[in-house]
């Protein structure tokens, strides 16, 4: 049966070939090795000292054809015929087996391929020794159990010990007994040199493989990585040595000792299978956990039935589990009251920043780079880059922050999660400080009293400890903050707010916004306090992706500041109603008259869309200064002639900003892009945008 099922698999293995298996058929296959370990693990608490009755001791007979004890029964009766050596019966049971596996896998796989030659159809070589690969996995168990009989001494009342599975042969080591040992360690190298080769190939080789790509390689150790998901295929050497060590168990020497060390093995695999679900399906970790605590359960019964168990031995293993119990507990315990004291001291970020972020995200983000500018000390907090579980946010302010800045934007004390914070810092006594932005008024009396009706639905707070008492307090809280003022957003405003967190000295990045010298301009609405930290945050970045470039320095244009006649490129930043700013269209209307500046437009939020017949109804309701309305649509169509990037600092990751910010860098320093003069002359003579919508 076990050669039949050796062959199937073969041929199964060459049908799948190269496909994709679907996620059924892999919980299929994961399901039989399982089945087949399960089997396996039984047949080594079989050969503990263990008085199992009936109906169990039926059913461990039935799975000695897993074991391969069947077929090597039916090897024993050679001695029926011919008088055999028990040393040359135990090497030809061990040579057997997997002699007659490779032979009738080789003589498939070549009576297969010759089949499938004629049909013009190659039967890959690696396809072979994957099903080999598969069946060393499957039977790790019992071949490195055949391999340790001569280990397994049975002891009689005579004081004498004869090997379990040939009692003729006493455990002496001497004579028969020691050369069926030295056999037996020699063969053994064999389980341990593929266990070696397993974990350097999964361990050194499969992610090297992986990187370049190389599909050949990863089809061909499938029969390891396969069964596990991404980035836990190492499980599959974890398993294979884990299987190692349960074959060990019956070696110990007394009953209590292999119960004690299987038990140990088998709690320490199903805490690595629970805590890291290593399996590709998610129903195989929990047949894997099924199968553990199947295990265990036996075991524990299995305990109850030791003869003559060794007390002393077992009393001593109760003592050494409850000392380390304890011990762990306690370090753990001394642990965590080590991290507390160490928060006390050393918090992990300097400033948190609680924002709105629609209205304030890209102030914070323009905030946190200036501030870890001054110093790399000031670590700062927003939700972008640092907050990974929102059910850890109120941890995160109560215990790991020195200071919580408020970004008072108007309507942050609407945000649920910001008065949640701000809540946080008044019960933990977090320092606060609030910086106020026009807009934002202080909560008075009835706005207190009429805060419910205003903010809606808390009960996400109130799940967390905070209600609306809470709430009212911290209101009342807002008003012995220290406060500043930031009324415009600008290098010398944000430079002011920094000194004053940090109480140091020293020059923003923003502030080589303010150079003369430059042939490249950031564009943004000055009267949107976040477009203008947009284009702020964007020249932090920037700037230093562009030093050592002899063609291109940036900066931030304010308000009736002139666009230089030498610039050779202008970036606009594109907010909501940006373009209907007379600013803007002053800007552009300069752009479009300078013989070699061109215009990148850069979108601020996901949604943007331009032109459509509203904005044109927008900036036509406003007029045009200094310029007439028609103009400034053909200005505005060949400004979006050129593709527009996206770089959204108020909601995004560092990560991702730097991904933005390399674009577009790289977009500037092409320099392949058209003057904004040349696309307006190019459309002059076309219909007017303005009718076309």
């Amino acid at each position: 049966m076990l050669l039949v099922l050796a062959v199937t698999w073969h041929l199964v293995m060459i049908w799948a070939g190269n496909r994709s298996q679907s996620r059924p058929l892999v919980l299929a296959g994961i399901g039989m090795g399982q089945v087949v370990t399960f089997a396996q693990l039984l047949l080594v608490i079989r050969q503990f000292g263990v008085k199992w009755g009936e109906p169990f001791l039926t059913l461990l007979k039935m799975l000695d054809v897993v074991a391969f004890d069947v077929l090597l029964s039916s090897l024993s009766s050679i001695k029926c015929f011919a008088e055999v050596p028990t040393l040359s019966l135990f090497v030809i049971q061990s040579f057997a087996l997997p002699c007659c596996l490779v032979v009738v896998l080789a003589v498939t796989h070549v009576v297969y391929s010759k089949v499938r030659r004629s049909g013009g159809k190659e039967v890959p070589l690696r396809l072979f020794g994957r099903s080999l690969g598969f069946l060393a996995v499957l039977f790790f168990i019992a071949a490195c159990s055949l391999l340790l009989r001569p280990f397994r001494c049975k002891g009689h009342p005579n004081g004498l010990y004869t090997i379990d599975d040939y009692p003729d042969v006493f455990c002496d080591g001497q004579g028969t007994h020691l050369q069926m040992c030295l056999y037996a360690a020699f063969a053994l190298l064999a389980p341990l040199s593929f266990l070696s080769v397993c974990a350097w190939v999964i361990v050194i080789e499969f992610p090297r493989k992986v990187r370049a790509a190389d599909a050949n390689f990863v089809r061909a150790w499938s029969f390891l990585a396969m069964r596990f998901r991404p980035g836990a295929q190492g499980f599959a050497v974890v398993f294979l040595f884990r299987n190692l060590m349960i074959v060990l168990c019956p070696l110990l020497p007394s009953e209590t000792a292999r119960m004690l060390s299987m038990n140990l093995i088998l709690y320490l695999s199903l805490c690595c299978s629970a805590y890291a679900k290593p399996w590709r399906v998610r129903l195989s970790t929990h047949l894997d956990l099924l199968m553990h605590g199947g295990a265990l359960t036996i075991l524990d019964i299995g305990a109850l039935f030791v003869p003559s168990a060794d007390s002393f031995s077992s009393m001593l293993a109760c003592v050494v589990i409850a000392v380390l119990v304890a011990t762990l507990l306690l370090l753990a315990s001394l642990y965590g009251l080590v991290r507390h004291l160490i928060a006390k001291k050393h918090k992990r970020y300097s400033f948190f920043l609680c924002h709105h972020k629609q209205a304030a995200g890209s102030l914070a983000r323009l905030l946190k780079i200036e501030l870890q500018h001054r110093a790399s000390k000031f670590k700062t907090f927003i939700d972008s880059d640092d907050l990974k579980d929102l059910s850890k946010l109120f941890n995160h302010v109560a215990h790991d922050v020195e200071k919580v800045v408020i970004l008072g934007s108007p309507a942050v004390l609407s945000r649920k999660w910001c008065v949640g914070e701000m809540v946080t810092a008044r019960q933990q006594s977090v320092p606060s400080l609030l910086i106020t932005l026009p807009g934002f008024s202080m909560p008075d009396e009835s706005f207190r009293r009429h805060y419910a009706n205003a903010v809606g639905d808390i009960r996400d707070l109130s799940s967390l400890g905070i209600g609306l008492p809470e709430v009212n307090d911290t209101l009342k809280w807002l008003w012995t903050l220290e406060t500043l003022e930031l009324n415009v957003v600008s290098a010398e405003g944000i430079d002011e707010v920094v000194a004053s967190l940090t109480q140091t000295t020293g020059t923003s990045i923003c502030q080589g916004s303010k150079d003369q010298d430059v042939d490249g301009v950031i564009l943004a609405d000055p009267d949107d306090m976040e477009a203008v930290a947009t284009a702020l945050v964007l020249y932090d970045l920037l700037a230093p992706l562009l030093i050592g470039s002899s063609s291109l320095k940036l900066a931030v244009l304010t308000r009736t500041e002139p666009i230089p006649v030498d610039s050779v490129c202008a970036v606009l930043i594109c907010s909501d109603g940006g373009l209907a700013s007379k600013q803007i269209a002053e800007w552009l209307t300069q752009a479009s008259y300078l013989t070699y500046c061109a215009v990148l437009p850069i979108l601020v939020t996901d949604d943007f869309q331009f032109p459509s017949l509203s904005s044109f109804r927008e900036i036509a309701s406003t007029g045009i200064e200094n310029g007439d309305t028609a103009s400034y649509f053909r200005i505005i169509k060949a400004v979006f002639q050129e593709v527009a990037l996206l770089f959204t600092p108020h909601s995004s990751s560092a990560m991702e900003l730097d991904l933005r910010v390399a674009q577009i860098a790289q977009r500037l320093q092409d320099g392949d892009s058209q003057p904004l003069a040349a696309r307006c002359a190019s459309i002059l003579f076309e219909k007017d945008p303005g009718q076309g919508h």
